[in-house]
This record gives structure tokens, C-alpha cells and sequence, in this order.
């Protein structure tokens, strides 16, 4: 515990004392390796799918940038939410940044839920619009949808992260991407060379471990113990 709070009395100090810029990269840089963390999911599925077809390949590199695009949003709430929280942390506004930090929450999942309710329904005439191949929905489009259910997943993440980060848990968030990425690895070889599953399931091999990450962050999250328990 002592520890724990040094650690976020250094950090109050720093939010203060330090330029905005390097506050704002301090803060921000452990979204950015979880965002490069994701990167790399559809590169392995990229790798996985290479002895299957050229449309799995194309299907996996298409709609992984979709799903780049459509994430943007998540990252940009958790960034910004982020920032605001740890702004006021260093200003020893306490009650204000745990009421910052549920508004946070709360619009990530509601922009998650939206995503999901306007894009599920709606897949296939969104690909047509984006000028996607008839031949790649056809071989992708569950692969598509799984994508966007762990979008939603991903946008909460990207908060948690966030707000871990405006406590100082460094290291936590470093350990936390390295065991989904592992999850992740460990399914998607199972799924392929295992079962000889097809590119839907390397997406739940995505979905699963992102779920893992998200049913950890709801237990932090809502800890009565979390400075940042959030509340409705």
C-alpha cells in the first residue's frame, strides 16, 4: 500500500510540475503499446491464414483495417479520458476525477453498445459502401462480425488502460498485454492447426482474449478499494 502511494503522490507531482506535452505522452503511451498490441493480432492472423487462400488473406488484411478505423474512436475517448482524469488526480480533485472517470466508462460502453447495434445489423451494405470485394464478404463476413463485437471490448480496454495509467500501474499494463496476446496466440494456433477451423475463429481467438482483458477490468473497475470505483 505504501508503495502504491508513492507511487501516485510522484505522479500527482509530476501532473503538476511537468510540461503538458510530456504529461500528455506519459499518460498516453500505454494506449499506444495496447493499440500496437492489437496491431499485431491481425498480423499473426495474417500469418495463420497464408497456407489457407489468397480471399482468407485478403479477407483478414481488409477488414483489420476496418476494424483499425472503427477503433479510433475507443482510443480516443480512453486518451482523452484519460488525460482529464489524471489532470485532476495532479491537482488533488479527487471526487471530481472519480466522476470523471465513470462519465468515461459509461460513454465507452455506450459507444461500444453503438457500434455493435449499427454495424451488426448492417455489415454487408457497410462493406459494399467501403467498396469491398463480393468475393471477400463472402469468405470474411463472420470473421467481420466477430470483429465488431471485440471492438466493443477493445473500446473499454482502451479506458481501463487509461485510467490504470493515471495510477501509476505501469507495469500492470505492460503484464496485462503481454497475457492477452498470449491467450490470443495460444487460440488462434489451437483453432487453425488443431481443429482446422477457418478465419471466424481466429476473430474469436481475438474476441476471447479481449473479453478476458474486459471481465478483469470490470472487477478492477468496480473494487470498492479502486480510487476510481466507478458508479452510476
Amino acid at each position: 500500500m505504501q508503495a502504491s502511494g508513492s507511487r501516485e503522490l510522484k505522479l500527482r507531482q509530476y501532473i503538476i510540475d511537468g510540461k503538458l506535452w510530456q504529461v500528455i505522452l506519459y499518460i498516453t503511451y500505454p494506449l499506444a503499446i495496447y493499440s500496437l498490441f492489437n496491431h499485431l493480432y491481425g498480423f499473426i492472423d495474417m500469418m495463420l491464414v497464408a497456407h489457407i487462400g489468397n480471399t482468407e488473406i485478403a479477407s483478414v488484411a481488409i477488414f483489420t483495417e476496418i476494424q483499425h478505423m472503427v477503433t479510433a474512436f475507443g482510443a480516443g475517448i480512453a486518451s482523452g479520458g484519460a488525460v482529464i482524469v489524471a489532470r485532476l488526480i495532479g491537482a488533488n480533485k479527487i471526487d471530481e476525477a472519480k466522476k470523471n472517470a465513470s462519465s468515461v466508462f459509461f460513454l465507452a460502453v455506450y459507444v461500444s453498445a453503438g457500434i455493435i447495434l449499427i454495424l451488426v445489423p448492417f455489415a454487408e451494405p457497410f462493406l459494399r459502401l467501403l467498396g469491398t470485394p463480393r468475393d471477400v464478404i463472402d469468405t470474411g463476413m463472420g470473421y467481420f462480425i466477430v470483429q465488431i463485437f471485440t471492438t466493443g471490448f477493445m473500446t473499454i480496454n482502451s479506458v481501463f488502460i487509461g485510467l490504470e495509467k493515471a495510477k501509476a500501474n505501469t507495469r500492470k499494463i505492460l503484464m496485462l498485454n503481454i497475457v492477452i496476446m498470449t491467450i490470443k496466440l495460444i487460440l488462434s494456433v489451437i483453432f487453425v492447426y488443431g481443429f482446422g477451423l477457418g478465419i471466424v475463429w481466429l476473430s474469436v481467438a481475438t474476441m476471447i482474449a479481449q473479453a478476458c482483458l474486459t471481465l478483469f477490468a470490470f472487477v478492477i473497475l468496480f473494487n470498492k478499494h479502486n480510487i476510481f470505483k466507478i458508479s452510476f
